[in-house]
């Protein structure tokens, strides 16, 4: 079977403990889901343009309008990726 090109690893309500995801469903409006595309973008211009960059918060980005999300969603550097090619 062939290698994920990214993990999605998720918590459960208030626990430490990461979770390997699957699936991943996202539910919201287009402008919402727009949001989302364009922070994946932004982040990963950021990954390319700075050395030292680690990791981005959605909800700290000041995409979604009237709020931030029901969940975190962090994007973060693959710091291991050269390990799983």
């Amino acid at each position: 079977m062939p290698k994920p090109n990214f993990l999605l690893f998720g918590h459960e309500n208030n626990s430490d403990i990461s979770i390997k995801l699957e699936t991943l469903s996202v539910v919201g409006s287009a402008e919402k889901i727009r949001a989302l595309g364009f922070f994946f973008l932004q982040c990963a211009a950021e990954m390319e343009a700075y050395d030292q960059w680690d990791h981005k918060h959605f909800n700290d980005s000041g995409l979604i309008k009237g709020g931030a999300a029901d969940v975190d969603i962090i994007c973060m550097l693959d710091k291991l990726k050269e390990t799983r090619k």
